[in-house]
Parts: structure tokens; sequence; C-alpha cells
């Protein structure tokens, strides 16, 4: 199963001349100054399959939780012999949707990496680095980057965000000039486990789940890389517990309460555990309604394969990125606990849709300019120059994918990266209906030019992103979306 990936970065790099005073510098090459590189951020939806039944769950705020301090991304060799650079002074912009957001930084890259006289790096990988430890250009990541679990009161009060890491491979990257450079799709996957227990709403009707343990050993540090992270050219090729598990050697004997959500309903998050020799267990105390206790020949929940509601003798790691869910569903007094047990993938199964990767815009619905907002006419590379002190406007119509939501946003390109902004305040609107953007200048007086793109995602139902790629029709081709241009 594939298709377990959280979240998602889309990246674009636009490469800046830094003017020298030696000539020799102002040529083609990519110099050893700043490249201006920006970022949008969808945290996508997760589901979880606990049999019989389906169900969404969107994941709550702190297990999607990322903020600009905590991101790192940097640049490597393809071998990773060599750190090329760090992405540093980033920022963040909501652009109005809770899981998407739009990062600005800037990157020094040495005119080393690239081709001879050219803006051309022949292959690179650029890992992304979530709520890790500080990952720097002389950082050994030979150790996995080891984090501090301690006794896990700090990830399960949400004080401490759950490390993450991805990464991309490129091949003859071009980072020119003057062009907006797309990277695609970066995946990143959790560094811990979630490990949920919930009693069935029919085994509640007579009994309590009043609280839950975990007994035995734990590791007290993790690692946020996983075991193949200097083979894998994308995320997406750790497919396997084989390349996913990564586990820390700082075993702890004791106990770990759950935390509490809702009645009946218990989580906690932990670091990967080999559970070959001496295994982590799960404890439990049920009383009936009336707080009295329930007789059982074993209480306790095991990280294990069950059929029919008893655990086998197949057991399992506590893996990376894996979420565990144990659903009591029925309790037999004197017996043991019927179990369904289920092990995922801790995000997303997918579903088949059959919108689910189409963006259908009719003629009539191409995003269209009023000319009397702005200077002229859109020109034959898609830039639409700002008229002064006027609010420029467009309108335009997405009709698929259904019961989806547009999203806009106002990516960087040159100059001050808030130089624009939504007049109104709406970036947003539902897919099938009329919609119309209005964007102003923060500053009318300036003293250089300002550049942004004009980006459009949809959202799906089942919580994709999908970039909007088609809004120009084809008479502005290859260009994708609009340049907003602010002249002084």
């Amino acid at each position: 199963m594939k298709n377990w990936l959280l979240h998602i970065i889309y990246i674009g790099v636009l490469g800046m001349l830094i003017v020298s005073c030696n000539q020799d510098d102002m040529v083609q090459q990519p110099s050893d100054g700043t490249i201006n590189v920006t970022f949008t951020l969808a945290m996508n939806a997760s589901h979880s399959r606990a049999l019989p039944d389906f169900t969404e769950e969107q994941g709550n705020i702190y297990e999607n939780m990322i903020d600009a301090g905590g991101l790192q991304v940097l640049f490597y060799s393809s071998d990773l012999s060599t750190c090329m650079g760090k992405v540093e002074n980033i920022s963040i912009f909501k652009t109005g949707e809770n899981y998407i957001y739009t990062f600005v930084g800037d990157l020094k890259l040495d005119k080393a990496n690239f081709k001879e006289n050219t803006n051309t790096i022949s292959s690179c990988k650029v890992m992304v680095f979530a709520n890790c430890p500080e990952v720097t250009t002389n950082t050994n990541l030979s150790d996995g980057l080891v984090y501090s679990f301690d006794n896990g009161t700090s990830f399960l009060n949400g004080n401490t965000n759950i490390p993450m890491w991805g990464v991309a491979s490129f091949y003859d990257l071009t980072l020119a000039p003057g062009v907006y450079t797309n990277l695609g799709t970066i995946y990143i996957l959790r560094a811990l486990a979630k490990v949920e227990v919930i009693m069935s709403d029919a085994a509640a009707t007579e009994f309590n789940l009043n609280s839950v343990l975990l007994k035995n050993n734990y590791n007290t540090t993790g690692r946020c890389l996983p075991k193949s992270f200097a083979d894998a050219s994308v995320t997406t090729d750790m497919d396997t517990d084989a390349k996913l598990f990564n586990a820390a050697s700082s075993t702890a004997t004791g106990t770990l309460a759950f935390k509490q959500g809702e009645t009946n309903h218990w989580i906690l998050y932990l670091p990967e555990y080999d559970n070959s020799t001496n295994p982590s267990y799960i404890a439990t105390d049920i009383t009936t309604k009336a707080g009295e206790p329930v007789g059982l020949k074993d209480p306790n929940i095991y990280f294990k394969v069950y059929n029919d509601g008893i655990a086998t003798s197949e057991s399992f790691n506590i893996t990376r990125n894996y979420h565990y869910r144990y659903i009591i569903d029925k309790v037999n007094t004197g017996s043991e606990l019927s179990l369904i047990c289920n092990a995922q993938p801790w995000t997303i199964n997918e579903e088949s849709w059959d919108y689910s990767d189409n963006v259908s815009i009719q003629s009539e619905g191409l995003m269209k300019w009023n000319e009397n907002t702005i200077d002229g006419t859109p020109t034959t590379d898609a830039q639409v120059k700002m008229k002064y002190n006027t609010v420029a406007e467009c309108t335009f119509k997405i009709d698929t994918p259904s019961e989806a939501t547009w999203y806009a946003s106002l990516i960087p390109v040159e100059g001050d990266f808030d130089a624009f902004q939504f007049a109104d305040g709406v970036s947003s609107g539902e897919v099938g209906k009329p919609a119309t953007l209005k964007i102003k200048v923060t500053n009318n007086e300036v003293t250089h030019n300002n550049k942004a793109k004009l980006q459009i995602v949809a959202r799906t139902k089942d919580g994709r992103t999908i970039h909007v790629q088609n809004l120009l029709g084809t008479g502005y081709a290859p260009e994708t979306q609009y340049t907003l241009v602010q002249t002084y």
C-alpha cells in the first residue's frame, strides 16, 4: 500500500541573478548570491479504515502542525555527499484554508554546484525536515537525526510537534534568472506512530473504558529519518516496513498513559520500537456502567495480528507513520477481549472518485481581466500590469471537480514578498460557481518592480489539492498562471 503520505509540499523556485562588480559573474552563471524560493504547503486529509465501516478522519490540528520555525529545506547532491545549501528566512502566509500555506525563503548556492556557464544543476535531492532538530549544511545524517521522546507527554499534550521528513530528486534542474520553476510535489511522513484504543458503541452500552496504558517497554528517543532515507529518490520509495523501520536503541521499562479524547476513545503517539524480544503491550481498565470491575481472563491488547477478535502469534513492530487502531468490539466476562485490530499507514486510503484528477473549465469560464482595472491587456507571456492606485479585478469559473473548493494565493516572484494582497479578503470559493478576485498593491509608491504569480488550486471532497493550470486557455502557452506586475 503506497497511498499513505499525509503532507504535500508544492515548491517553486525563482532564480534571481545578483549583479556584481565582476563582469564575468554577470553572464548566465547563477552566482553565489541569493535565490528566492517559494513553496506552498498543503496538508491533505487522512482516512482510517476501522472494519467493518469506513470513516474519514480529518486529522487534528496537532497532527498536521508545521510552522515556519519548524520547517527546514536543504539541497543535497544526489549521493548526499555534499549539502549545497539551506533555505533560510522562511516566512509563512495563510492562503485562506486550514490546510494550504505559502512559504517564502532564501537560498544561496555556490556556482560550483552548477554546470559550467549555465544555470543548471545536473542532479540533486531536496530534503524537507519538519519539526526536527536543527539541520545545518554540515549535519551528519547517518544517525538518523535523533529526537527526544522522553516519556511522551510533550507529544501527547501537543507541546512538541511531530517530526516529519521527505525527499525529492531532480535532474538537470534549471534555476534561471527570472524563470519560475515548478518542482512538483514532495511528500513527507511522520517519525512517530499513532495508537488508538476505542470501545465500540455496541460494547459501550454496557461497559466503560476507564483508562489505557502502554506497558513493558518503549524507546525514549526516535530517529527523524527512515532506514533507507539515503537510497530514496522520493519519499514514496518508503513503501515497506523494511525501508521505514529505523528504531533507536534507547529502551526504557515503564508505563505510558494514553490520553483520553472522547468517551471510550484513547490515543498515544510513540517512536518506533522493536517488539521481537521484549514486546510492549496495552493494558485496559474496563468496568460495567455501574462501575463494577469486569473479570477478564486477559484484559491486554497486543501488537499482533488479530483473527476473529483473538490475537494470533504473529507480532509486528511499532513502525513510524503507521496508525494502529484497536476497537474493543465485545467484552466477554471471564474470557478475553474481542477486538477489531487494524494497523495501516497513518494517512490516506485512496478512494476512487470519478472527478478526482480532472479540473475542467469551459471556454466561457476562462480567467478574464476587467481591462478598466489593469494597465492595458495581459501580455503574451501572461503578465498583468497593475494600474496605479486601482484594484485589479478578474472573473472565472471552474466547473469540476464537483463538491470542491478553489483557493487563490499570491506567490512572490520578484521584489517585495508582500507587495500584493486580495482587496476584499476573498481568496476562495465553491467550484462550479462564477468567481471574482480583486487584487491590490500594498504600496502605490515603490522604487522597484514587484511581481507575483496568481496561483489557483482546487481542494477535492476527499482532501486532495490539485493545481489549476488551464484557466488561461491556449493563448498564453506555455504559461499556466498569470503574473501580476507592479512597475515603478
